[in-house]
């Protein structure tokens, strides 16, 4: 797969999209708790986990943002996220240690120096995600997980990707399941989900156009081989 200027340009856009969506939202999720509790029913409906499974565990999230899961997961052993976006004036200051600036095509950590990766809403706004798999490979422990959840083109929208490729800037790429599974074949395959209708309120008619156009991905991965 070839990355070009295009791609470039568009990942560039989406950072500037992201920090002032974060910047605009962020208040809303100053409630820790609450966002305990939100993340204690993703995991249960997404990947039938609970926090428990990451007790002990050195965990990463790629790509964490404002509000990613890795402020909240109180069980691990250690855990760190890292964000393109210059969030430290976003940010409230007990989450600045769980935070580095950093890319996930260059993960600025050791090879082997994780149990977790977590990649959950992030895959399709990076630069590269190809590198960005490879990247998650790398610093993972053997049997270590990788955790993806990202929205994919539902088959019947294939037709539309051109068009979302033009117009929907914030997204640098639109992939269906099967090409994801393809970057991911470095990896053995544990768990699989497929969440259509992802949109809440359907008679809305947007949300109706956007369950036509996506649904969501949740995969996974174990690393098998150092």
């Amino acid at each position: 797969m070839i990355f070009g200027k295009d791609e470039k340009t568009r990942w560039e856009e989406a950072q500037k999209n992201e920090e002032l969506h974060h910047r605009k939202h962020s208040i809303k999720y100053k409630n820790r708790e609450e966002r305990r509790n939100h993340f204690s029913k993703f995991l249960k409906e997404r990947f039938q986990l609970d926090f428990g499974f990451f007790e002990g565990k050195d965990v990463l999230e790629v790509g964490c943002g404002t509000t990613g899961m890795i402020y909240y997961l109180d069980e691990a052993k250690s855990r760190i996220g890292i964000e393109p976006m210059n969030i430290d004036s976003i940010i409230e200051d007990w989450q600045k240690q769980f935070v580095k600036k950093g890319i996930g095509e260059e993960i600025p950590f050791e090879k082997n120096s994780f149990d977790i990766v977590l990649v959950l809403n992030s895959l399709d706004h990076v630069l590269n995600p190809e590198k960005v798999i490879k990247e998650c490979h790398r610093v993972l422990r053997k049997e270590g997980q990788l955790f993806v959840h990202v929205e994919v083109l539902s088959p019947k929208a294939i037709f539309f990707r051109p068009l979302l490729n033009r117009f929907d800037r914030p997204h640098p790429y639109h992939f269906i399941t099967k090409e994801y599974l393809n970057m991911l074949s470095t990896f053995d395959l544990i768990y699989q989900m497929e969440k259509k209708d992802t949109f809440s309120r359907p008679n809305y008619f947007h949300e109706r156009i956007l369950n036509f156009l996506f649904q969501e991905l949740h995969l996974i991965m174990k690393k098998q081989s150092c």
